[in-house]
């Protein structure tokens, strides 16, 4: 009778530790799309009560990367991100090869472009999933771009091990564009890593991050990150990341700081 007793305390727990609902809606705070509904007023299934209205979440982050090679030069380069998610879509541009979400490393030295993609969320308790599609506009010199269009498929795989612990997995194959005077390649993009979140406001990661070059008999960019992401209030953040170059294409040493906001 003890066990029986012990044993179902102990899936009682886990079930109340999984399940937050902050603002005692009846919705859980992972789909909760207005949470800072009244506890005392009637919510849809998306948490929203009839005078609250579900306008998305925008979030803006600008930055600066800077990159030390082998040779001890240097250079700098302003860096933003935008993003605008409604329900289960996002739409994202940014100046730098990123990856699917904000938490994530620059994987490419090439600057000066745009990308442009579209999203879609899978979701779960433990497991989300992003498929993206998107294109590259040739808009950088050709001294730091390639100077053609390209287009993009990717995969975003966020697994939570605990209510801390993650585990991620980032694929991208983009479809180089064609080009009259080089021979540009399609290639491959990832990033594998675990974050844990140190405190509600401290996130922290590792990672490897690859990406194969888009010009023949070229090295491939390999790093390893160390990610952090600070939050100074409901919409305000910083990332900081660091990553050490592997290979003698990749930088020796990437130091990426950015300040974002966040607006739901």
């Amino acid at each position: 009778m003890f066990m029986k007793l012990f044993s179902a305390l102990i899936l009682l727990s886990s079930l109340s530790f999984a399940y937050q609902d902050s603002d005692i809606d009846g919705v859980e705070d992972s789909i909760d799309k207005c949470p800072n509904s009244s506890f005392d007023e009637v919510v849809d299934e998306d948490g929203c009560s009839p005078n609250q209205h579900y306008l998305g979440v925008l979030t803006l982050l600008v930055g600066s990367d800077v990159n030390i090679d082998k040779y001890s030069q240097t250079t700098t380069n302003f860096n933003f991100f935008a993003n605008y998610r409604y329900s289960n879509w996002d739409i994202t541009l940014s100046n730098a090869n990123n990856t699917a979400s904000t938490s994530s490393n620059s994987l490419s030295s090439d600057y000066g472009d745009l990308y442009l993609s579209t999203g879609y969320y899978l979701e779960n308790t433990s497991l989300t999933a992003k498929l993206d599609v998107g294109t590259k506009l040739a808009t950088a010199d050709e001294d730091t771009g390639t100077g053609e269009n390209d287009l993009f498929a990717s995969l975003y795989l966020n697994r939570s091990i605990t209510q801390r612990q993650n585990l991620y997995l980032y694929y991208r194959y983009t479809i180089s564009g064609d080009s009259h005077y080089v021979d540009y390649r399609d290639f491959s993009t990832y990033s594998i890593g675990s974050g844990y979140a140190l405190s509600p406001n401290w996130y922290s990661a590792l990672s490897y991050d690859y990406s194969a070059s888009p010009y023949s008999h070229t090295q491939p960019y390999k790093a390893i990150s160390w990610f952090n992401s600070h939050a100074f209030s409901k919409h305000l953040f910083a990332t900081i990341n660091y990553a050490h170059g592997l290979n003698d294409l990749s930088p020796a040493h990437t130091v990426s700081l950015k300040l974002g906001v966040r607006f739901e």
